[in-house]
């Protein structure tokens, strides 16, 4: 199934989400693009229970995969425009 959202920023909750038909053991991924208009260092930033990854041009940048209480991880990413 597939949907189309503004911004990917769901708060850790023991309920469903909306939409969702289980409260746990599922995964969603998650697919887009940022544009970059000038240089600069730009943050990332992932927080995620039980498992995330981030890509940014098919480059691994954050692997908190596996089973874990609430993590936050932040990236900085040098842009050259």
């Amino acid at each position: 199934r597939q949907r189309f959202v503004n911004s990917i920023d769901y708060p850790f909750t023991k309920d469903r989400w909306p939409g969702f038909r289980q409260v746990d053991n599922f995964a969603v991924s998650w697919s887009g693009f940022v544009i970059i208009r000038s240089a600069g260092k730009y943050n990332f930033t992932v927080e995620s229970a039980d498992g995330s990854r981030l890509f940014l041009d098919n480059i691994p940048i954050v692997d908190l995969d596996g089973d874990h209480d609430v993590r936050t991880f932040v990236i900085a990413v040098l842009a050259l425009h």
